[in-house]
This record gives C-alpha cells, structure tokens and sequence, in this order.
C-alpha cells in the first residue's frame, strides 16, 4: 500500500489475473438442519477441516483477495475463526470479510469478532446474521432453540461493538422459498425498522432436503425484493464512498436473478473460475457452490489455487461458464460478476451517483 490512495487500494482487484473472491466453507458441521440448506449433505458427512497451517499456504497463492466469505456449516462451531483469517490479511492483502452465521452462539461470535477487529482494524467486516422468521418460527424452521434469540442478540452485540471498532458492519438475512413468502418483507421490515441495520434475502437454491420449498413465484419474489430495497435505503451508509454502489449492485443483482428465475434469461456473464471460487471445508476447490464441478483438492495440490485453475484439465471446467452462458439464482457470485463486468459499469455508476446525490438532499 506504499503510496498508493486508498480508492486505487480498493479497485485494483479489477485487474488482477488471480481470484478477488473466494467463498471458505470453514466447516461443513452445523448446530442447525434447515429444510432449505443447499448444502444439508455435505454437512452430513465426516469432513477433515483445513488446519491453520494449510489455510496459511492457500493465502500465500492468491496475491490479492478483494472479498472472503466464510460460511459452511456454522462458522462459530470452529473455535480458531479468528486465526483462519489472519493469513488472508497478512498475505493476500484481504480487505473484506463476511462471516455467516445463524447466531446461536452469539456470545462466541462476538468475542471472534472483537478479536477480529483487534489483530485488523483496516479489515472491513461484516457479519451476516440469519433470520428467516420472527419468534418461535425462525427456531422451527432451522430446527434449533434458542436461535431466534441468539441472533438478536448477536445483531444488538455486534451494534455496540461498533462504537469501538468502525470497520465491523452487521446486516441480516433470510431464505426466500414457499415457507417464507408470506411473510418475509414483514420480517424485513421489522428487522431492519426495530435494528437500522440492512436485511436481504436469499433466493432458495439448489438440491434442498425439503423439494416443495422451491415452488415458489418469480414475480412475487421481484416484488418483494424491491420493497426490501426501498426499506434499505433507510439504513444502506450512502455518506460512505462506496455505500451507494452497493445499494446499486443488490438493485442489479435483483434484477438478474429475477430473469433467471422467471425466463432462465442469460443477463450476466459469470465469472466462476476465473475471479470467484469455492473452497470446502476439507479442501476441494469447487467451481461454485451449486454445480458439482470442481478442481480436486489443495492439499493434493500444494495449496496452490491459481495454479490449480491454471491446470490444462482446469480449462474445459471454466470454459463452459462463459460457453454454456451458465446462469443462476446464487446472490454472491451474481454480484461479483456483475462487478467485473464493464457492460454493467455505466448503469451501476449511474445507479450509485444517483443515490449519492439524492442521500445528500435528504
């Protein structure tokens, strides 16, 4: 970072050959069995967890790491979190972390994230706290008591913790599928009016255990994901230099998903494989997270992830995404591609100015 202004610092991800975003399942062991999970089978196996030692090695491969989310299974069911992202800041320049969590071990969470912040104050972080329902329901549906309140209280600790530390964010966030249709904008609504923190959702993908939760309404969900931007905007930091841009991008992403849900429309050019991958909790590096696609595992491969992207039998894998012009409902890598695609540059430039300008004369 020797001289170089912090707004360079930021996009210079733009240009880098290597992955900017890599989403970690840190561990595939879990505390609660949501009927929605896309990953309920691999969180039903024997896994061995990637060691702090491996996961130092797989940081030194990639020379700049823009984005990590950590999520699995239950990030705070792994009693050295904090450890596992220091390599990344240390030696993949990490600039932002989410951490996915359903809360229920809110008071481990928290001291991971204190110490979090301690060892990285420059470390933008942000925890995602799930929340499908209000009350009781929210602990039926993930089959776990006590997590509806495990994440309030998590949300109203981590809220207070930053007024010591500026660089932690907390937002929250719930499935959208056939049991929560009903009711999800009033539990957005109610989130983010009783908390001022954002609430999005997550549109239900994958091979879930419970089927019938996907029969859901493309058009319904439009209609209720705008809204819960509309919501967004009370509590979305539009006075920071970046906070309008988000606000952009979760626009265009709604949008992309909406097409693809509705026409199975091609509107964005993924960019799996190429700046976005999976990691698994026992180190196979995945494509993405809801094709079976992947690239064998690290520790076989000197913890070398461009390498093994780099690999001839890697090529064929990543070369369908664009051939194939593979599309699909998953947030995180719609939002990514959306980013490195120049396409899309005028209108989320033109998005973000607007909301700027227009947070300026409220």
């Amino acid at each position: 970072m020797k001289g170089r202004p912090d707004v360079l610092e930021k996009i210079k991800f733009l240009t880098n050959k290597t992955p900017s975003y890599l989403v970690f399942w840190v561990t595939q062991n879990c505390n609660a069995f949501c009927p929605f999970c896309f990953n309920y089978e691999e969180n039903a196996k024997k896994n061995f967890d990637l060691k702090i030692d491996e996961i130092d090695k797989i940081a030194r491969s990639l020379p700049h790491l823009k984005y990590l989310t950590l999520g699995g299974g239950e990030p705070s069911l792994r009693k050295d979190l904090p450890d596992i992202i220091t390599p990344f800041v240390e030696h993949s320049g990490l600039q932002m972390c989410t951490i996915v969590t359903n809360g229920y071990l809110w008071e481990r969470m928290v001291g991971y994230v204190r110490e979090i912040c301690q060892r990285h104050p420059k470390l933008g972080i942000n925890v995602g706290v799930s929340i499908d329902f209000i009350g009781q329901a929210h602990d039926d549906i993930r089959r776990l008591d006590g997590c509806y309140e495990g994440s309030i209280k998590l949300i109203e600790a981590i809220k207070e913790l930053r007024k010591e530390h500026s660089n932690v964010m907390v937002g929250a966030g719930g499935v959208y599928s056939a049991a929560t249709a009903s009711s999800i904008l009033e539990t957005g609504k109610y989130i983010i009016e009783n908390y001022k923190i954002p609430y999005s959702m997550s549109f239900i993908r994958g091979l879930v255990e419970d089927m019938d939760l996907k029969a859901v309404d493309p058009d319904h969900y439009y209609s209720v994901a705008r809204e819960i931007l509309e919501l967004q905007k009370t509590v979305m930091p539009f006075t920071t230099i970046d906070g309008p841009f988000r606000y952009a991008l979760e626009e265009m992403a709604v949008d992309a998903i909406y097409k693809v849900a509705k026409n199975d429309e091609h509107t964005v050019n993924c960019t799996a494989g190429r700046k976005s991958v999976v990691l698994e909790s026992n180190g196979r590096l995945r494509l993405c997270e809801l094709l079976p696609d992947h690239f064998g595992n690290v520790r076989d491969n000197d913890f070398n992830i461009p390498a093994m992207l780099e690999a001839a039998e890697a090529r064929p894998v990543i070369d369908k995404v664009r051939s194939e012009k593979c599309r699909c409902t998953w947030e995180c890598f719609n939002r990514a591609s959306i980013v490195y695609d120049a396409k899309k540059w005028p209108r989320l430039l033109a998005t973000g100015l607007n909301r700027a300008v227009r947070a300026t004369q409220v």
